[in-house]
């Protein structure tokens, strides 16, 4: 039955998308100050509790906040928590890691619907993955550039630390140890074995460690060079390919993250240059992006926030391809920068 009371509804035009880009990045930025609030308290409680590994009364409870308030965060707002991730990846390296790890991973658990237990174990895992490297020399796994010999063969010890800790830890479930070790079979060889288990444990320390060196890869930390997410993407797509790690849970991750991850630096068609703000599910290769210079290289004035999805079909606004905005003459006058983008959240 065709009502012809009812006006059909028109397409929305360019001015209106840009309208409504420009209010879901005001909505972006108002969460991302709640989800700092939960980077800030989660990361003085993991400061807390490596510093007191080597105790011998270890009590997980004390972690069990820290993953109450990130799945709350993540069920309420995901991109800003991510956003949140990419922000802060030049400052207490470490501890950064360890959330972002947490945050990333029970990101993916949620979108493939986990209940509750397995998403506990797998934030628990994620939480203390990194629990061995407490017993290492402070510097080693912020490290960026390359170990040396010496300094490699010292940094794969922490998985055998790792395992003494966590085996300490009084009412810790067994679940999370099994995640665990699945995590230290790679951290002890950098790549899976021939043949290794199909559990859903397994499987959950897996993504621990496809989330750990994506993660390490855009921190820069633990003998890696700092690469951008799309270039560590990249770079672990190639290791899939060669079976150094699981194709089916690296997907997971490119789906959350998008092609285009939030904060990659990217040139349009059209000659301008933004960053990316915001993903679009519907249209992974069409982000929101924030323009920051204009076609001809000049500063953009004002804040110019487009809906690449919402460009018709002749506008050059497309992205042409990703940009490092450390290559000298990329980046001059430092807008490039998630912080820059959203220094009006602070």
């Amino acid at each position: 039955i065709i009502d012809l009371s009812k006006k059909p509804e028109a397409e929305q035009t360019p001015t209106q998308s840009t309208v409504n880009a420009k209010k879901r990045f005001e909505n972006l930025k108002h969460d991302i100050k709640l989800a700092e609030k939960v980077f800030n308290e989660s990361k003085e409680a993991i400061e807390n509790f490596y510093n007191n590994s080597h105790s011998e009364d270890i009590e997980i409870n004390d972690l069990s906040p820290v993953l109450d308030k990130t799945f709350d965060s993540i069920r309420e707002n995901n991109h800003a928590l991510l956003t949140i991730l990419h922000m802060h990846r030049n400052s207490d390296k470490f501890l950064s890691h360890i959330f972002s790890v947490l945050s990333i991973a029970t990101a993916i658990g949620h979108r493939m619907n986990f209940d509750g237990n397995n998403l506990f174990s797998l934030g628990m895992s994620a939480l203390l993955h990194d629990i061995g490297w407490s017993r290492l020399p402070t510097y080693l796994p912020e490290k960026s550039g390359s170990y040396t010999e010496k300094e490699l063969k010292l940094a794969r010890q922490h998985a055998h630390y790792g395992l003494s800790i966590i085996e300490k830890i009084k009412e810790l479930p067994k679940n999370v140890i099994d995640i665990l070790k699945e995590y230290y079979i790679y951290e002890e060889s950098h790549h899976l074995p021939p043949s290794h288990d199909d559990t859903i444990f397994a499987n959950m320390g897996k993504l621990i460690t496809i989330v750990d060196i994506y993660d390490s890869l855009t921190h820069g930390i633990k003998g890696n060079n700092q690469r951008t997410p799309y270039a560590a993407l990249q770079f672990m797509y190639k290791q899939a390919q060669e079976g150094d790690i699981d194709t089916a849970i690296l997907t997971q991750l490119i789906k959350l993250l998008g092609v285009y991850p939030v904060s990659s630096a990217v040139e349009l068609a059209s000659g301008e240059r933004g960053i990316v703000v915001e993903l679009n599910k519907e249209f992974p290769l069409k982000p929101i992006v924030k323009i920051c210079y204009d076609a001809n290289k000049a500063p953009v004035s004002g804040e110019l926030i487009v809906d690449l999805s919402a460009e018709n079909f002749e506008s050059k606004r497309k992205i042409k391809g990703v940009i490092d905005p450390h290559m000298f003459g990329v980046d001059p006058y430092n807008l490039l920068k998630l912080d820059a983008a959203l220094q009006a959240a602070e």
